[in-house]
């Protein structure tokens, strides 16, 4: 299977799974990202998680071990937040974002 098709299984899977568990959002905020897209991200504790949505996708991401920072990261997609700042990276791109508002 090719990556993208993965991604487009994947959130549904994981979508249906936190959909079946006790799922507790901790909260949502919206980046800008440097030339790049707006970020709408949903930051949920059980299970630890962001699922960030813009414009034509959706990807899930789980929560990895970060010295600084949380860090959410499945395969090659990569969400990084540090106070009112993230780092994104997905599909070979890589973005410095900002919370609006």
């Amino acid at each position: 299977m090719n990556a993208r098709l993965l991604r487009r299984l994947a959130l549904p899977a994981l979508v249906l799974v936190a959909a079946c568990a006790n799922v507790s959002q901790q909260g949502e905020a919206t980046f800008a990202c440097e030339d790049g897209p707006t970020i709408v991200a949903r930051f949920f504790d059980e299970p630890d998680m962001v699922l960030l949505t813009w414009p034509g996708q959706r990807v899930g991401l789980r929560q990895v071990e970060a010295a600084s920072g949380a860090h959410y990261q499945t395969g090659e997609t990569s969400f990084w937040t540090k106070g009112d700042e993230a780092t994104f990276a997905f599909d070979g791109n890589e973005w410095t974002c900002a919370v609006v508002g």
